[in-house]
């Protein structure tokens, strides 16, 4: 059991590293002007590839990075260290 424990744990950091490192370079790539449409082209086909609703959901999630409406909307977004999200709106008293 103690092997399958550490297993676990490396397991858990390596998929930790890599969904981390993937939303910082999806970050990066978002504002590579030239390259979005490209990028947003090939993970658009990862969805339609998608072999469960979950990975299904994760690919939309990684294509998020790449939408200029959703980048817009992010900008307005506030985030609270008790983890709420709040939206300012322009008559809202600061």
């Amino acid at each position: 059991m103690a092997g399958e424990s550490h297993t676990t744990e490396a397991l858990t950091g390596m998929l930790l590293f890599h969904t981390s490192s993937a939303a910082a370079l999806a970050s990066l790539l978002a504002h590579r002007g030239d390259m979005v449409k490209e990028i947003y082209e090939a993970i658009d086909r990862s969805v339609a590839e998608s072999k469960s609703i979950t990975e299904h959901a994760l690919w939309e999630t990684i294509r998020d990075f790449f939408n200029p409406e959703i980048d817009r909307i992010s900008g307005i977004v506030n985030r609270h260290p008790e983890g709420e999200n709040i939206i300012k709106f322009p008559d809202d008293a600061a």
